[in-house]
């Protein structure tokens, strides 16, 4: 209501003791505005409601008021409503430019001077409200506010891991089995699987890992005693070796001419036979054996020399060749030599052991039997192998090579 005057003894109807409880609790008369307004002295103890959807101005002249009046002033509009100091003087400690829903107390302190007191808003940097952003559910703008990781919730399990699917999404990845570890692939949909490791593949003593496929490990079981493990299908298999020892078959022959006879693709026998017969060649001198045309001093060997009733023993350990006729006879272009020679443990890279038996005719007629072993001294597999004559060469005679 208005400002009123009461006198002593005046007895007060109900309308004005609500609208003097109205103005005690600060809501006075409603006096509803459209557009900008100045105040005028019946507005003292009145509640002032702006409502426009654009810019206004409340404005307080001076003379209207006395100490201690109240207007109180509410802005309902969209647009901003402006308490502006006309010829009086309006000063605050918030603000005089009230958005929709703001409002206060203007307090006048003098005829020409006023406090606005506005009611309580939200300050510069106050949360107003909370929105939940990805992985939060919840929120609020008013009371306690409770908001939830929804990546905690959505584990269930000890181990479980979030992963996520794309931009702002995700998942649950269950924890695997025991040993099993967590990898990248793209074909899954969240992009990871847990796959078996080794310690988990292998179950048994012996087993053997191998892969199966490209980037998939799996299991060879431990096979039996004395199988042994070779290539099937293009994966490892545990076999039981045949039986019958090597099989042996003639890869070469021919007649040797020249001074040198070479025997090459040797490399995948473990042994080779080497038989020469009917062999001559035109100047009296040594025979020679060679393996990989090695002249260095890698061979070793002991030699049972037995001519008629006459038995000798020589040795060498670091020879440039075999020696086949080591004795003074040295052959003849006359006499038929035959050769044997047995080369042993050829393909490893460990050393090869030669055994080899000869007999010949020296220029007098003489025969010679000569039994020798030996070792080849060096950690090579055998490729090829050499019969050579000292000087010379050779013109007639048959070679054979077998092997296995």
């Amino acid at each position: 209501m208005a400002k009123q005057t009461f006198t002593t003894g005046q007895v007060l109807t109900a309308a004005q003791m609500t609208a003097l409880q109205q103005t005690a609790m600060l809501g006075g008369a409603a006096s509803a505005k459209t557009a900008s307004y100045v105040l005028v002295a019946a507005d003292a103890g009145d509640a002032i409601t702006m409502s426009n959807a654009g810019a206004t101005t409340i404005t307080v002249n001076t003379g209207l008021f006395a100490t201690g009046d109240i207007v109180t002033i509410i802005n309902i509009g969209v647009g901003v409503c402006t308490i502006t100091a006309g010829t009086a003087t309006v000063t605050t400690s918030g603000s005089l430019a009230l958005a929709q829903n703001q409002g206060g107390v203007l307090r006048f302190t003098s005829a020409s001077a006023a406090i606005f007191l506005q009611f309580a808003t939200p300050a510069s940097g106050d949360i107003e409200g909370v929105t939940a952003g990805t992985g939060i559910s919840g929120g609020g703008t008013s009371g306690t506010v409770t908001i939830t990781n929804s990546m905690a919730t959505a584990m269930t399990t000890k181990g479980d891991l979030i992963v996520a699917t794309g931009s702002g999404a995700f998942v649950r990845q269950g924890v695997g089995s025991n040993n099993q570890v967590l990898m990248a692939d793209s074909v899954e949909a969240d992009g990871v699987k847990y796959a078996n490791e080794a310690t988990a593949t292998l179950t048994t003593t012996g087993d053997t890992l191998y892969a199966s496929a490209a980037n998939t490990l799996a299991r060879r079981a431990i096979g039996s005693t004395g199988q042994v493990l070779t290539v099937s299908g293009g994966v490892p298999t545990w076999v039981t070796p045949s039986t019958g020892g090597l099989a042996i078959s003639e890869i070469a022959t021919g007649t040797p001419s020249g001074s040198s006879l070479s025997i090459t693709g040797l490399s995948n026998y473990d042994q080779i036979d080497f038989f020469v017969y009917s062999l001559t060649h035109t100047i009296n001198d040594n025979l020679l054996f060679r393996i990989n045309s090695n002249t260095g001093g890698n061979y070793a060997q002991a030699v049972m020399i037995q001519k008629g009733s006459t038995t000798d023993f020589t040795r060498g350990t670091a020879e440039t060749s075999f020696l086949l006729t080591p004795n003074d006879a040295k052959g003849a272009t006359q006499s038929n030599h035959v050769l044997w020679v047995r080369l042993t443990n050829c393909k490893s890279t460990g050393f090869t052991s030669a055994e080899y038996n000869h007999y010949y005719r020296d220029s007098a007629g003489g025969g010679y039997i000569n039994m020798q072993t030996g070792t080849y001294k060096v950690a090579e597999a055998v490729s090829s192998i050499q019969l050579v004559v000292a000087s010379g060469s050779f013109n007639g005679g048959t070679y054979v090579v077998y092997a296995g």
